[in-house]
């Protein structure tokens, strides 16, 4: 089979997010397979989160391993000047448009799509959930006879509901605040119409959360397969050779996302302040704050506090070495947002995670004191985080039974298998 792989940046193993998702599946269909590489360009917003170096450098990384494969560049297209009549022209007839392709139509990404697909003539063309792409894939295919599967994590309309409740969550005017309230409103009602719609076009969409599936099953979605998380295992079967003694907690900073916004205020108006508290007490309790990773708005935002044991290490090349050298992790995002990759990363090297329990809700092998640290809401957490610093809970047990849960859960191999034969399968459907 010929398979064509879209995605957003180039795939790298080292990647933190879903897009190391679609890196090992990759991998795994290559193996078997033809695979080519559509790779869209990340627009300019995120190059204060990945810098032309690092992309350059994930590139290379894939081409070095991948040699095989074809990759077609296709440029982040920009809609044009902001201040035009054609811009505002366009924008106000998305915000009354009731057809999804009218929404998310790009015609610059269709037209380059159409001519990969002509050069690359491909069984099935995979990409994660991406309305731009998706809209244009399905108008695509009335014209070439390939199948559309689609990765989906969270549903394009509850990513709306994460950023209404961002946008929200500071702003102290209440005009601002109904404007705002009632915009992501009428925007959640039509994305969630038109995921229905997109989702029951395309050939297979392949969701990552039991909930997921059923809830989508529950609005009329109809073409749903589910797969178990798989990742990469970064702590490996030496893990607990590789681990160094630490008395560091461990905080990942990531892109400027709804996902980190979150985490990174809920850090500063809980966290933060506690950690204060237990280190006037016993300023031996543990070393320092380790804010891994790029530095943005969000870092900048953790410096102004100027507390002299919150390090900063910038971004690093191989964040696995970061997991095996921490006491624990904190992730203390409280927006609904599924299963968390970096939560099964720290698995994998035996880190002892200390979340909020939406990140592993649908998780029910994650037990509280048993393999991970799960708060029900912050004052829960701050009582976690005290029992485990002051040695009230078995730190090494924790430990082990992390990396077991990892192993029985979420080791890439057996899940990937399942996964393949699904979408190998697509053909005789």
């Amino acid at each position: 089979m010929k398979f064509l792989i879209i995605n957003r940046g180039a795939p790298h193993s080292e990647s933190e997010d879903a897009i190391q998702k679609v890196y090992l599946l990759i991998q795994a269909l290559y193996k078997k397979h033809e695979v080519d590489l559509a790779l869209i360009d990340l627009p300019d917003a995120y190059k204060n989160y990945k810098s032309i170096d690092i992309q350059n450098r994930d590139e290379k990384d894939f081409k070095n391993e991948f040699q095989k494969i074809n990759i077609e560049k296709i440029p982040s297209v920009w809609s044009g000047n902001i201040f035009s009549f054609l811009y505002f022209f366009k924008k106000f007839m998305k915000i009354f448009s009731f057809n999804f392709r009218q929404f998310y139509i790009n015609f610059a990404l269709e037209k380059k799509l159409l001519e990969i697909l002509n050069t690359r003539k491909p069984d099935v063309v995979l990409t994660l959930f991406d309305p731009e792409v998706i809209a244009s894939l399905i108008k695509c295919s009335s014209k070439k006879n390939f199948k559309i599967i689609q990765l989906v994590g969270l549903m394009d309309h509850e990513t709306q509901k994460i950023r209404m409740e961002n946008d929200i969550r500071n702003c102290n005017n209440f005009f601002l605040k109904s404007y705002i309230i009632l915009r992501y409103k009428y925007l959640i009602f039509k994305t969630k119409f038109f995921f229905i719609e997109m989702c029951n076009k395309v050939s297979l969409s392949i969701f990552f959360d039991t909930d997921s599936v059923d809830r989508a099953k529950k609005i009329g979605i109809k073409n749903v397969e589910y797969s178990k998380q798989y990742v990469r295992d970064f702590g490996g079967d030496d893990w607990l050779l590789k681990k160094q003694m630490s008395e560091d907690i461990l905080f990942l900073n990531a892109a400027l996302t709804t996902t980190n916004i979150n985490a990174v205020d809920n850090l500063i108006k809980y966290i933060i302040p506690h950690l204060q508290e237990l280190k006037n007490k016993n300023d031996k309790i543990f070393n320092n704050l380790v804010v891994a990773g790029v530095e943005n708005e969000l870092t900048k935002k953790i410096k102004d506090l100027n507390i002299s044991w919150i390090v900063f290490t910038g971004w690093i090349d191989k964040i696995s070495s970061i997991y095996l050298k921490s006491k624990c992790m904190i992730i203390p995002n409280n927006s609904f947002l599924g299963s968390r990759t970096k939560v099964f990363h720290a698995l994998s090297c035996g880190l002892p995670v200390i979340t909020h329990e939406c990140n592993i809700r649908f998780h029910l092998n994650l037990v509280n004191k048993k393999n991970i640290l799960k708060a029900n809401d912050f004052e829960h957490m701050k009582t976690l985080i005290t029992e485990f610093l002051c040695g009230d809970i078995d730190t090494n047990k924790l430990s082990l039974n992390a990396r077991i849960a990892f192993e029985e859960g979420y080791k890439k191999d057996a899940i990937l298998d399942l996964l393949v034969n699904k979408i190998e399968n697509i053909r005789n459907n």
